[in-house]
């Protein structure tokens, strides 16, 4: 089931804070069913660069065999950089923050080096612009080949006691494990050096099972899913769920 949005309304506009309310329902792919009508709002603040974002649904659905599997807000990231200079975070344990490269520019002993022979992988690491591949001799544009590059990353909390990060090179590949800890702050962010979305949910590991991920990061537009009920955990029986905003 995807989005069908029905209408788009500025609910609130003023000097400080503007809102912008839309509604829609949830549609199934060849239009036989359409249910879950949701509402999603958009507060503006004068001075902030940042949007609240609050999303709410209704469940219509029947209790006793509808069983909503997962559910998320998912953004489109456009890329305009090499992938040696996009990156992905997520927020771990307090201030704690998950980074790596889409593609590390390290690893064994093959490695993208500059012009006195020192790795550029630091400055990549710090998020730093590295060279693209046209500035790059021929034997370290074949190395550059070589490195693995990573397309899907993911962190899951399934519960209120620990968290996990993973990711892959392809769809077709399996998923790493990247990393873990206990509570995760609930934020993510894909982007390159020349800017990107980071998203974060309030409340995100109290609010378990959920999980974010970046899908596609090696396309020209990266997916960012933000996943209110996680799909890696039980079916959301609604007969259960007392708060379904």
């Amino acid at each position: 089931f995807v989005s069908d949005i029905t209408s788009v309304v500025v609910e609130q506009s003023g000097p400080v804070r503007a809102v912008v309310k839309i509604s829609g329902m949830h549609k199934y792919a060849d239009g036989s069913r359409r249910w879950l009508p949701f509402y999603v709002r958009l507060y503006f603040y004068a001075g902030q660069t940042a949007v609240k974002m609050v999303h709410s649904f209704v469940f219509d659905g029947d209790e006793q065999k509808d069983f909503i599997r997962g559910l998320a807000v998912v953004f489109s990231v456009p890329m305009r950089e090499e992938i040696q200079n996009r990156h992905i975070r997520f927020g771990g344990e307090g201030s704690g923050l998950w980074a790596e490269p889409v593609e590390p520019l390290l690893g064994f002993n093959r490695r993208i080096s500059n012009e006195d022979g020192s790795s550029v992988y630091p400055d990549q690491d710090a998020g730093k612009r590295v060279p693209n591949k046209a500035q790059l001799n021929d034997p370290m544009q074949h190395t550059l080949a070589m490195l693995a590059s990573w397309d899907d990353f993911r962190l899951i909390q399934p519960n209120a006691q620990g968290f996990t990060v993973e990711k892959r090179t392809s769809a077709a590949s399996s998923w790493i494990a990247a990393g873990s800890g206990k509570r995760a702050s609930g934020l993510v962010f894909a982007g390159d050096v020349s800017g990107g979305l980071g998203v974060a949910m309030k409340d995100f590991w109290q609010k378990y099972p959920t999980s974010l991920e970046v899908r596609h990061a090696k396309s020209d537009a990266v997916e960012l899913r933000v996943w209110i009920w996680s799909p890696d955990a039980p079916a959301m029986d609604m007969r259960h769920y007392d708060t379904v905003a």
